[in-house]
């Protein structure tokens, strides 16, 4: 856990659309953003016998990391009890 703040966190920001498909109720959902202290698997693949292949040794403060998330809910029979209504 790396607890300086102002140097390493996780921004998540999520977009929720609802819909109905044959009159049974939906959602889906999309997010992501992380800054922080990361490797580089860029610097290890252009010299990996310089850091033995390890992106640990990598890391540096600053970085960012983008990663993509999809959340998708559908009631399929009138018998479920929807979560997503």
């Amino acid at each position: 856990m790396d607890w300086r703040v102002q140097k390493s966190r996780g921004l998540m920001a999520e977009y929720e659309a609802r819909y109905a498909l044959r009159a049974r109720p939906g959602r889906v959902a999309c997010c992501s953003l992380e800054h922080g202290s990361h490797g580089s698997y860029e610097q290890v693949l252009a010299n990996p016998a310089l850091y033995d292949n390890d992106i640990v040794k990598t890391r540096a403060d600053g970085r960012h990391k983008y990663g993509f998330a999809l959340s998708l809910e559908q009631q399929l029979t009138s018998s479920m009890a929807p979560s997503c209504a």
